[in-house]
């Protein structure tokens, strides 16, 4: 009896494992087609995308479950060129991400890349951004880095003509691509060059995205090693009458130069980014806190003027009686969002 119960034990252990074990033949099929849809290339595919059949694709694919993506893709290949198909459920499911960065009324009309949608900078940041920019009297600006456009699109709805410059010509596209989609083409001008070469001289202010993700290593980590490097776009932002660079929160203090305005971006509770401001109207060595969407702001000088953080009213005071009437002032010139409430 003990020999038939260890038999019946062992059988049922061999049928577990062969069910956890994968026929490779049955599921060959299936696994090719999960395996193209999840890569880069076949979302890559722009051009067709913007012919009149792919948007009529995007259309009719913009709210398919992920979990359906073989079963729709099966049903529209009967129809539809393999590759169109492909490219449609992968922009699709990109724009379903891009949702909460961008929003659903600009994500769906939108285009992005798989790094584009890692790497763009919120609507809401960018937005505020590209008001404290025009409060500066900004009227144009040379995005460099520009990424699928996400900065440039804010700059142009705040009224600023922006270059957009990057050298992915994929990437290009896209910016191309979304400025069109959202009838801003007029104020954006995209440039596939090396950002590095790009005369910016007839800019009012240079903004610098330096792309701090490699597709080898992942997160960068050292600001020498972002593309192109953090001290090559701190001598661009010195060369601008104001310059602007976005850069990881994590940053080490001691890498943030001393001529900078540093300034630390939170939306919704999760700090997004960290800015370093050159130039004009920007205190060197001071420290700054801004909460989104409130914009209340917490503003920080270097010592000796004072080293005791100071909340601001709207109208330009500090709320602490001992502080310097002038330490703590905010500059007219700079929008309401960078004041406390």
């Amino acid at each position: 009896m003990a020999t038939f119960y260890r038999f019946v034990v062992l059988l049922a252990w061999a049928r577990i494992l062969a069910a956890a074990t994968p026929d490779p033949a049955r599921h060959r099929g299936r696994r090719h087609t999960v395996h193209r849809l999840a890569h880069n290339d076949p979302v890559n595919d722009l051009a067709s995308l913007l012919t009149p059949e792919g948007r009529a694709l995007l259309d009719e694919v913009r709210d398919t479950d992920p979990a359906r993506e073989l079963a729709v893709a099966t049903r529209l290949r009967r129809e539809h060129p393999a590759a169109l198909v492909s490219a449609a459920l992968g922009q699709a499911r990109l724009r379903q991400r891009a949702v909460a960065k961008f929003g659903e009324r600009d994500a769906t009309r939108m285009f992005f890349t798989p790094n584009g949608v890692e790497q763009s900078t919120r609507a809401s940041v960018a937005t505020y951004r590209a008001e404290c920019l025009y409060a500066l009297g900004v009227r144009s600006v040379a995005d460099l880095c520009c990424g699928i456009g996400g900065d440039a699109i804010a700059l142009a709805r705040a009224g600023i003509r922006v270059l957009a410059v990057d050298r992915d010509p994929l990437t290009c596209a896209a910016a191309r691509a979304n400025a069109d989609a959202l009838g801003l083409a007029e104020l954006i001008e995209v440039r596939e060059a090396d950002v590095t070469e790009v005369d910016t001289a007839g800019c009012d202010a240079v903004f610098v995205d330096p792309a701090r993700r490699s597709s080898k290593r992942g997160r960068i980590f050292d600001p020498e090693a972002y593309s192109p490097p953090l001290s090559w776009a701190v001598s661009a932002a010195l060369g601008a009458p104001l310059g602007l660079l976005k850069i990881a929160p994590g940053i080490p203090h001691e890498a943030i130069p001393e001529a900078a305005t540093a300034e630390w971006v939170s939306d919704g509770g999760d700090v997004k980014e960290a800015m370093l401001w050159f130039g004009r109207d920007v205190t060197p060595g001071a420290r700054r806190a801004t909460l989104l969407p409130a914009g209340a702001g917490l503003h920080v000088t270097p010592a000796p003027r004072s080293p005791t953080p100071k909340y601001a009213r709207s109208d330009g005071t500090c709320t602490s009686p001992t502080a310097p009437s002038s330490a703590h002032t905010w500059s007219p010139r700079w929008p309401r969002s960078w004041r406390a409430a």
